[in-house]
């Protein structure tokens, strides 16, 4: 059994086609296949088949839909090893399946495990073909809409990376003009993917086509010029003047990464080449060459610095005193203190914009670059330390040749490189202190601003910063900062009490602000009467994006089974009081109890409130997470068995 999205959706069982159904309901299947071990809520997949152009009764379509899908994957996989259905939990749908079991997810995986072999390893050119193998045309071909043309677009350009490497591991393998064919068929598909016609030119300049090569270099500049009205980058420029001068093949594979560099420009003391692999000659390990990327090469760039950082947020705001102290906690540590500062806080309380206003506040007190990496620790698969030093390593400017495979040899190749340097490190959404150890820099001259949910203390002293809701004229100042003034101003009742239902949370405040821009006819009025309903007022405050519902899942995924039992028992019952004399109605022992609150603590899930007279910790719960909560409480019994669409 095989679910298929490289190509038409499809599924086959036993080499049979399964009839899915007409488009709409081929799209509900296909915004569920492209992640399939994540809920989608149901805006989420609405947005996905619909766009900005929903039917009326939408809702009850996509339930529709739904039904016929689960009675369709019923009649084909039910006989099989592996009955699929689509499940519904708290969060949203999803699909009972391995992910080995659909086409993209094979893709990945095999193409993950293709770059983690050596450049040379004659396997990573059987695992790069067998992934291209698994493509079968366009991707999610046959379906319209603007979600099926971005990711048909996202994946078009993940499958020219992974041509790209293919066609380098044949090079390497001294079979150059077996990708010639390849890459023409692939530029018929995207004539301006530049990396591809740089493969093509290499080939036929190092296999002696002098003139052809030039001549394709004249074909891409021009179709460049006429489609972009630019120039090729620094990496055709380069290649070009390489032809025209004559150099040598040895000039040639040294791009690819294939032969050795016999000059580079080093930090520290040079050692002879002869030198390099024999470790075993002494005890005392050598003082290792580490290369640093030549000034000549690209005229356009000499000189500048990397710099990853996103966009920032124009609506920022309400958070003056916090950006004001991490500014001054990046730039004036305390003496002897690590220079590391961590903020932590619930889901939706603005960590990753306020490290990213900082940093981009900061810029000239870097000038050596600012280094930003999502370390995705709040998603099913975090990022590998491993795969984050290669990215910064080749933001830093090292060839692929260069970076080591092993992973410490690849943290001293990044720390050598970083000491005496001033760079501003931002590692976003961390998901643990063996993720980032390898990543921070040793000297003291950089800074690092890491943001996590999860409680971090990486480093003794690192300073540390807890967010936690804005205050009622925070909220409405971002509102207004958003939505406009006069909007605001000519309901401003109603604007209090928008404010007061977003929690201080400026994902939701953003949310509810972006739905009234993108609804002017809309009155503050006429969404309260949609929020004032407890049971949809989770997704009435979500704007595509922007769901505290889907950002809280990760979250709740990740408590142990008692801090579960107990964050759904407050959810039901946070109105009457929070402390441990709920232990016995769950059936806990008062020390056990304890830990479960604190487990909920550290998750921000909950916050110390106080003592009451009796000495006992008081807590409190976000009113929007009570939501959650009780939603996920009364959603719990149907975890396991399939409910009504």
């Amino acid at each position: 059994m095989e679910f298929r999205v490289l190509g038409p959706v499809e599924l086959r069982v036993e080499n049979q086609t399964v009839d899915l159904g007409p488009a709409r309901q081929r799209s509900v299947l296909a915004a569920l296949l492209v992640e399939p071990e994540r809920p989608t809520t149901i805006e989420s997949l609405i947005d996905r088949v619909w766009g900005d152009t929903p039917p009326t009764g939408v809702r009850s379509v996509v339930y529709t839909y739904v039904t016929r899908l689960r009675r369709v994957l019923a009649e084909a996989t039910n006989a099989t090893d592996t009955p699929v259905t689509v499940h519904r939990n708290a969060v949203g749908y999803m699909l009972g399946i391995r992910p080995d079991l659909v086409d993209l997810a094979s893709f990945r995986d095999t193409v993950a495990r293709a770059r983690a072999l050596n450049a040379d390893d004659p396997r990573r050119v059987e695992l790069l073909g067998q992934a291209l193998r698994l493509w079968r045309g366009e991707a999610l071909a046959g379906l319209n809409g603007d979600w099926a043309q971005r990711v048909r677009g996202t994946l078009l350009q993940l499958k020219h990376e992974v041509l790209a490497e293919w066609v380098d591991a044949e090079v390497r393998a001294g079979r150059g003009l077996s990708g010639l064919a390849v890459l023409r068929q692939a530029l018929l598909e995207e004539p301006l993917a530049e990396p591809l016609h740089e493969r093509l030119i290499r080939i036929l300049y190092a296999n002696g086509q002098v003139a052809e090569a030039l001549k394709q270099y004249e074909r891409v500049r021009h179709l460049i010029a006429d489609e972009l009205g630019a120039d090729p980058g620094s990496g055709l420029r380069e290649l070009h003047r390489q032809i025209l001068q004559g150099r040598p093949l040895g000039m040639a594979h040294e791009r690819w990464g294939t032969a050795p560099v016999p000059s580079l420009r080093t930090v520290g003391p040079r050692v002879p080449a002869a030198l390099a692999p024999v470790p075993a000659v002494s005890s005392v390990r050598p003082v290792p060459v580490v290369p640093v990327p030549d000034d000549h090469g690209d005229d356009d760039h000499k000189g500048t610095s990397p710099d990853l950082l996103p966009m920032d947020l124009a609506d920022f705001g309400g958070r003056d005193s916090e950006l004001a102290w991490l500014r001054s906690a990046v730039t004036s540590p305390a003496a002897g203190l690590p220079p590391t500062v961590v903020i932590t806080g619930g889901v939706g309380v603005g960590k990753t914009s306020l490290a990213i206003r900082a940093a981009h506040s900061l810029r000239e007190d870097f000038p050596d670059g600012r280094l930003y990496v999502n370390l995705r620790g709040t998603c099913d698969r975090p990022a590998t330390s491993g795969a984050v030093l290669t990215r910064l390593l080749r933001a830093l400017g090292f060839r692929p040749a260069w970076i080591p495979a092993d992973l410490d040899e690849r943290a001293e190749l990044y720390r050598n490189w970083m000491s005496g340097r001033r760079v501003l490190l931002v590692l976003d959404d961390a998901a643990s202190e063996e993720q980032i150890e390898p990543l921070l820099p040793g000297g003291h001259a950089c800074r690092v601003l890491v943001t996590s949910r999860v409680p971090l203390g990486t480093q003794a002293g690192a300073r540390l910063r807890v967010l936690h809701e804005l205050s009622q004229e925070q909220s409405l100042e971002l509102l207004v900062r958003i939505a406009g003034r006069e909007r605001m101003r000519d309901e401003p009742e109603a604007a209090a009490q928008l404010a007061r239902y977003c929690g201080g949370l400026p994902l939701v405040l953003r949310a509810v602000a972006y739905r009234l821009v993108s609804r002017p006819h809309w009155t503050l009025a006429e969404l309260l009467v949609r929020i004032a309903d407890e049971e949809r007022r989770l997704d009435e405050l979500a704007y595509g994006s922007l769901d505290l519902r889907t950002s809280l899942e990760s979250t709740y995924n990740r408590l142990d089974t008692t801090a579960c039992r107990l964050f759904q028992h407050l959810g039901e019952t946070a109105h009457t009081g929070m402390d441990l004399r709920v232990a016995p109605a769950l059936g806990l022992p008062p020390a056990k109890a304890q830990d479960a609150f604190e487990t909920l603590v550290g998750m921000h899930l909950i916050y110390v409130e106080g003592r009451d007279p009796a000495g006992r910790i008081r807590y409190r719960m976000n009113d929007l997470l009570r939501l959650y909560a009780r939603s996920a409480a009364r959603s719990s019994h149907l975890a396991t068995r399939l409910p009504a669409a």
